[in-house]
């Protein structure tokens, strides 16, 4: 049986990787990790009393606190294993890994980053360019815009995806540095299995701008909570939006120009039967093929209506016909 000294070490490790694991580490530069936005539930630590005298319980379930920074250092073998600091005038946790042993130390960081010991490296190749885009978003005024104004609805899962989201978008839109559009779909589908299916409709939300000021999802948001007192019943009439996108028909690859005019066409007859009001539905397609979709989609709508104002939105990167549908008459 393990002594109390090699469980007490084996608990401080486990504590130490879930601690680094946390989604939203931005940089690892020279054995320090900054985790934004994350933290501490309750309590960092506490005191207990103990045969062999006082013994300090750290609080393992530390992926919570909405506001915590937290760094790995390197400060020798008196230092606690966790400490709570200030770094201009912000609390800051160290985690000292010269307070664990070579083994414990060494199962840190192959848990977190495998890559270290046979690249002399934390980070993936593959990885910076993410790490990058995450801390750019961080800092991004839109960004932190558009997340103060939804967490007043949303909840805190929906407000992750929503986050990791607009770093994808940020990634999409900066022009100083190109993506590979396979990057973004890894990225994408990396969101949709820790999220589900709504990871990429969120995604495409953002892309589209429809979370930013004046957006459609804004005025829903708006709506809903002039109907509803209960914020988990907002919190689920966005999810149903998310997975149901009835402002928006987004051409993939495999779509077909009929199914995208039926899908079109549902969303035009159905516009005012929500508690919410859609003041207009988008037909978007990026990619040469899509937009051809789109387009032929369109001539087949307009052949199932009398009147049917539509607005077109075209760039490098996008093709959106924005379609009234308040005043789109059926022939």
């Amino acid at each position: 049986m393990a002594d109390s000294g090699e469980e007490e070490n084996a608990n401080l490790v486990e504590t130490a990787i879930r601690l680094v694991r946390s989604e939203q580490v931005i940089a690892v530069k020279d054995r320090v990790f900054e985790v934004a936005t994350r933290g501490f539930r309750a309590v960092f630590s506490h005191t207990i009393s103990a045969d062999e005298g006082p013994k300090t319980i750290y609080n393992q379930d530390i992926l919570e606190h909405p506001e915590q920074e937290i760094k790995i250092v390197e400060k020798g073998e008196s230092v606690e294993p966790f400490q709570e600091i200030e770094v201009d005038g912000e609390t800051v946790i160290e985690l000292n890994l010269d307070a664990f042993s070579e083994e414990g130390k060494r199962e840190i960081l192959d848990e977190i980053i495998p890559t270290e010991a046979d690249q002399g490296r934390f980070l993936k190749h593959e990885q910076e360019q993410e790490f990058e885009v995450a801390e750019q978003a961080r800092k991004d005024e839109k960004t932190n815009e558009i997340l103060d104004y939804f967490s007043s609805y949303l909840s805190s899962h929906q407000l992750k995806l929503l986050r990791r989201s607009q770093s994808i978008r940020i990634a999409w839109e900066r022009e100083d540095r190109y993506t590979p559009r396979r990057t973004m779909r890894k990225w994408k589908n990396d969101l949709k299995q820790q999220f589900g299916d709504s990871a990429n409709i969120v995604s495409n939300f953002c892309s589209s701008g429809y979370y930013d000021e004046g957006g459609v999802l804004r005025h829903i948001m708006e709506d809903l909570s002039s109907e509803y007192e209960d914020p988990e019943q907002i919190q689920e009439e966005y999810e149903e939006i998310v997975l149901e996108h009835p402002f928006v028909v987004y051409v993939g690859r495999y779509d077909t120009p009929e199914r995208v005019k039926e899908q079109a066409r549902t969303r035009i007859s159905e516009y005012d039967s929500h508690a919410y009001t859609i003041s207009y539905i988008d037909i978007r397609a990026q990619g040469r093929d899509n937009r051809q979709t789109a387009e032929q989609a369109l001539e087949r709508l307009e052949g199932e209506f009398a009147t049917l104002p539509v607005e077109t939105i075209e760039d490098d990167r996008e093709l959106v016909y924005r379609i009234d549908p308040e005043n789109a008459e059926s022939l």
